[in-house]
């Protein structure tokens, strides 16, 4: 993550997996354009596309997006990290005691 934000990679409203953002801020951003798209004579359309990425990867070339990432400048154990968890390995998470594999 800090060699996204140093390097300028993630868009200015990309709130997710991001330190001091959350899905408040997604909301505020929203309902700021659609009242700022209301005051404009002849109004301008806001449109919204609300995506579940629980199963984002499903449907991903991982080769290509492996080499894409690696085109970034990410190297090293992240992009193994990347490319280990596009190939199908499960992952546990330990949060308030309980366990979930991933």
């Amino acid at each position: 993550m800090d060699f996204l934000v140093k390097n300028n990679l993630l868009h200015f409203y990309q709130t997710a997996y991001r330190a001091k953002h959350s899905t408040v801020d997604q909301l505020f951003y929203l309902s700021q354009s659609i009242i700022n798209s209301l005051q404009e004579k002849p109004h301008r359309k806001t449109v919204a596309a609300f995506l579940d990425p629980s199963a984002a990867f499903d449907r991903v070339w991982p080769q290509k997006l492996i080499h894409i990432i690696h085109s970034t400048g990410i190297k090293g154990n992240a992009l193994l990290w990347i490319n280990d968890f596009l190939r199908g390995r499960k992952f546990s998470v330990r949060f308030s005691g309980a366990i979930e594999v991933i």
